[in-house]
């Protein structure tokens, strides 16, 4: 599909929307690729912010990003203009260090509640093999 604004969508449709595996480029050059369920990104996905050079990476719930990872894609010659851009003696003050103690623990429990809370949803429109592992799919049958 080709929309008006110059947005293309290349994926699954169902009754008109977009439904199951997809990818979207819009205009601006920004790109999503994973499932939709009604016209929204739903479940795993990835979007490419082309201005900022920045990807998020994780679960979507009802067309927005609930669990995942979201980091900066720095080519080679902009991370050497970063690196030579604090060229001068300015020394910072100690600052102390926050952040989690185990940040992938954290993460994975995060994206396991967003995928357990959504499993319902998510069942009514896609195909139960995507959703579910091998044997977690012999578990139910």
């Amino acid at each position: 599909m080709i929309y008006s604004e110059g947005d293309v969508y290349e994926g699954m449709w169902f009754e008109g929307k977009k439904s199951g595996y997809g990818v979207l480029t819009k205009r601006n050059g920004d790109h999503f690729e994973g499932n939709w369920i009604e016209d929204k990104r739903e479940g795993q996905g990835s979007y490419f912010f082309s201005q900022k050079n920045q990807v998020f990476v994780g679960e979507w719930v009802n067309d927005m990003p609930k669990a995942g990872v979201y980091s900066e894609v720095v080519s080679s010659e902009r991370k050497k203009k970063r690196e030579t851009h604090f060229d001068d003696d300015y020394i910072l003050p100690d600052i102390p260090v926050i952040g989690l103690k185990s940040t992938t623990e954290v993460l994975t429990k995060a994206m396991e509640k967003t995928r357990r809370d959504r499993t319902d949803y998510r069942a009514k429109y896609i195909p139960l093999d995507e959703l579910f592992e091998k044997d977690e799919l012999e578990e139910l049958i």
